[in-house]
């Protein structure tokens, strides 16, 4: 059998990845992040400590966090972590809600721990190839779910906004605009979309807009470059929102991490 991996390593695709890491620690008491994703963490080692909002810590082998999770402390050591995250607009996302509420940390089941973990072990000891690691992601997020089970469907004036922020760039995008293509007012839309969505339609507007950058990083562009692409007003503000989607800071995620796209 081959080494086991020394360094981080994360696989990106359309707007989900996998990461493996052998070991994490997440410190974020004074500036703790959301992520507008579903996030399956498993343990093939030693277990990990989460701390929830409510200051309970938690000791897991593995868990799925809901959308928009406080994530204040996370530590692992000696784990062999699998950490599996799909965001708000992809269908791994819209199956996992079925196993996991807006806000909430759930424990894995022994039977979901049992198959997960078989899924994952062997792979700290093999270098994936990019199509592996998609595979290794399908299976872990459709040994929790049923992809057969329908998703509820969103008010049509929400959908229509989805795809309005899909086309445009973030400097193009306010919310009295937004309002006004639906006829809302913005407070109302505010709610809609949070009542439908589980997050401020602001902080999707940024998520998504994050997420449109990746394949310009995996092109080369440089960190400036890609926030004027994108659309942010500059580099401070792409790196504030990349921390709030990521956890890290641009920089780090490359000073820190292997990483395949």
């Amino acid at each position: 059998m081959a080494n086991k991996i020394t360094r981080p390593r994360i696989y990106i695709w359309d707007r989900y990845f996998l990461k493996q890491d052998l070991s994490l620690v997440l410190e974020r008491n004074e500036s703790p992040y959301r992520r507008l994703s579903v996030t399956i963490i498993i343990s093939s080692g030693k277990p990990f400590v989460v701390t929830r909002e409510d200051n309970e810590t938690l000791t897991l082998q593995g868990a799925i966090l809901g959308p928009n999770v406080e994530r204040t402390n996370i530590y692992a050591e000696d784990s062999d972590l699998t950490i599996i995250d799909a965001f708000i607009t992809t269908t791994a996302y819209k199956d996992l809600m079925q196993c996991v509420g807006p806000n909430d940390t759930r424990e894995l089941s022994p039977n979901e721990l049992s198959k997960t973990q078989e899924l994952c072990r062997q792979s700290f000891f093999k270098e994936l190839s990019i199509g592996a690691a998609l595979t290794l992601f399908n299976a872990v997020v459709y040994s929790l779910c049923d992809p057969n089970i329908s998703t509820p469907a969103l008010d049509p004036r929400v959908e229509n906004i989805i795809d309005i922020v899909e086309r445009s760039r973030a400097d193009e995008l306010t919310i009295s605009t937004l309002a006004e293509k639906v006829n809302l007012s913005e407070s109302r839309l505010r709610s809609l979309f949070k009542r439908d969505m589980h997050c401020t339609l602001s902080q999707y507007i940024r998520s998504v807009s994050f997420w449109k950058s990746i394949p310009l990083l995996a092109q080369g562009m440089n960190f400036t470059e890609v926030a004027h692409e994108s659309g942010f007003h500059d580099l401070a503000h792409y790196s504030r929102t990349v921390s709030e989607a990521m956890g890290a800071s641009p920089s780090n995620i490359r000073k820190q991490l292997d990483i395949f796209f």
